[in-house]
């Protein structure tokens, strides 16, 4: 992994581009954060239904689209490959191509060598609504250490939530207002962490210390680039499994920061609190426990306790 890069992968995420400017940045920058065999694939997919994974769009950075157009003409070959394919796609996080799909597709051993590769690693990027986005950067054959493993599952939570904000601006780009920002702003910060315009939930004092909190581990984890591992476990995915904090240049050439409503779409349970909800939709994705406290910018601890009491509410035991 290209230490300097991998926090460009972040920036990438939640960089204002349409679809296929959005798609094209993330494979580049995941290409250039990953020492692999070069270049990489960017699918957007959608996994909401039990019938099939369907993907929706394609960029290939560094490799011919030829490699996409040989692997996904397929489909699967039984109710249950077709059934494991779909939740593979819905709960891995980190993989390689070949461990999740040469099961149900043996052809695929000596079909991914004669595009000029051994394998893929895949960065899987997905919602608990099922939508998602899968990155595969070739490689050779190997293992992956667990530092390389906790590193991109944690790159892929930004990948998930930039393509979630993504989405919900491109809805908005059609509607009319003379809003300064699209209502998913509910806060202003400059660049000295200073709140210069909050609403809704993001006025409470305990909210701007929060989001002031967040500013501040962006930038330490921008000082720290170089650190890669380190510098992506400071900056969290969301802000108290709400806002995400993205870069903002106004038009005279001003630097700001906006917090956008970002939360993920849910389940519902009536039963479970919005943040029981928040935990356990993870939890069903197969995120370990930290894994979820970093997704949703929560301790740990809270966690623990909000995956419990969703469980004991819902009459489970284990996880979900």
């Amino acid at each position: 992994m290209s230490r300097r890069d991998v926090v460009s992968v972040i920036e990438a995420s939640y960089s204002a581009e349409d679809e296929a400017g959005w798609l094209e940045r993330v494979a580049g920058a995941t290409a250039a954060a990953f020492k692999g065999a070069g270049g990489a694939m960017a699918i957007l997919y959608d996994s909401r239904g039990n019938d099939w994974v369907h993907l929706l769009s394609i960029a290939c950075h560094g490799m011919s689209m030829d490699v996409p157009r040989a692997l996904f003409p397929r489909a699967a070959k039984s109710a249950e490959s077709q059934s494991e394919i779909i939740h593979a796609f819905r709960t891995v996080q980190f993989g390689t191509f070949l461990g999740i799909m040469s099961r149900h597709f043996p052809e695929y051993l000596s079909a991914i060598p004669q595009l000029g590769f051994d394998d893929m690693a895949v960065v899987n990027a997905i919602d608990p609504d099922g939508l998602g986005c899968v990155i595969c950067l070739p490689d050779r054959a190997r293992a992956y250490p667990p530092q390389l493993r906790r590193t991109w599952q944690r790159l892929g939570t930004h990948i998930a939530a930039g393509n979630r904000l993504r989405r919900r601006l491109s809805a908005l780009s059609g509607a009319r207002s003379d809003a300064a920002h699209p209502p998913t702003v509910e806060a202003v910060l400059n660049p000295a962490g200073r709140i210069e315009h909050a609403v809704g939930p993001a006025r409470s004092r305990p909210a701007r210390e929060l989001l002031q909190g967040a500013l501040a581990r962006i930038d330490r984890a921008r000082a720290r680039r170089a650190d890669g591992e380190r510098a992506v476990g400071i900056w969290r995915g969301l802000v108290d499994g709400r806002w995400s904090i993205v870069e903002h240049f106004e038009r005279d050439g001003r630097r700001y920061f906006l917090a956008h409503r970002n939360p993920p779409e849910l389940r519902r349970y009536r039963a479970l609190t919005m943040r029981e909800q928040q935990v356990l939709a993870y939890a069903q994705l197969g995120h370990p426990n930290k894994l979820i406290a970093y997704s949703l910018g929560l301790s740990l601890s809270a966690v623990g306790t909000h995956l419990a009491r969703a469980r004991r509410k819902l009459g489970r035991s284990g996880r979900p």
